[in-house]
């Protein structure tokens, strides 16, 4: 496994090394200050991007837009020392697949990596309840033995919400997928209606509360 770490701070780096061995005895890791830095690793193909939001230079929301084009494969997550709902979601919005504030614990930041790694989705505990009434009925709704809404979406939505949720544009999907870009908008509005939200970072919460939903169940 390669992880790029795109981080100012050199310290920052060194301790995120130290910390990120534990989630695989296999890996590769890349260092990069800056985003005109971390271009020189595409080549590299790596699997994960920590991206720190705030550094010289550059918008964060405009790097996390970049890397994302460039690096097409990777799941990129948000490392950040920011953690203001509204610049979450905005994170979310330009294509992360998970937000860690850099005051989170050794241990929460190695599992959210893990469960980014496993397909999953990562927030803050602070914006889990960041979500509409819609959303809110449906979450209520799914406690109940009927199918779940992730169950009762066709395999071809549930394709779509993965990618989606894993931080990749409607173009990018299109691709992934051999569909067209109507089609995926489409699929994603469908989608956003069975979930009862409006955008990538709500559907992102729902998500995650549903799948804690089943497996509480099932556990």
């Amino acid at each position: 496994m390669r992880v790029l770490l795109i981080d100012d701070h050199v310290v920052v780096r060194k301790g995120l090394l130290s910390v990120l061995a534990a989630l695989d005895t296999d890996i590769t890791f890349l260092e990069a200050e800056g985003l005109d830095d971390a271009l020189r690793f595409v080549s590299e193909t790596p699997d994960l991007i920590l991206l720190d939001l705030y550094m010289p230079g550059i918008n964060g929301f405009s790097a996390l837009t970049r890397i994302g084009e460039v690096f097409e494969s990777a799941k990129v997550v948000v490392l950040s020392s920011e953690e203001n709902p509204k610049v979450i979601r905005g994170a979310v919005a330009n294509g992360a697949a998970g937000f860690i504030p850099k005051s989170s614990q050794q241990e929460v930041l190695v599992q959210a990596l893990l469960l980014v790694l496993k397909g999953g989705t990562y927030l803050p505990p602070q914006v889990i309840g960041d979500i509409p009434d819609r959303a809110v009925e449906v979450l209520e709704q799914s406690a109940h033995p009927s199918p779940s809404p992730l169950d009762a979406l066709s395999p071809r939505k549930r394709d779509v919400l993965r990618l989606l949720l894993d931080g990749k544009s409607n173009k990018l999907i299109a691709r992934t997928l051999g569909i067209s870009d109507h089609t995926v908008k489409a699929h994603i509005d469908s989608v956003y209606r069975a979930l009862g939200v409006r955008s990538r970072y709500e559907a992102m919460i729902v998500v995650k509360r549903l799948e804690e939903k089943r497996n509480g169940r099932s556990s």
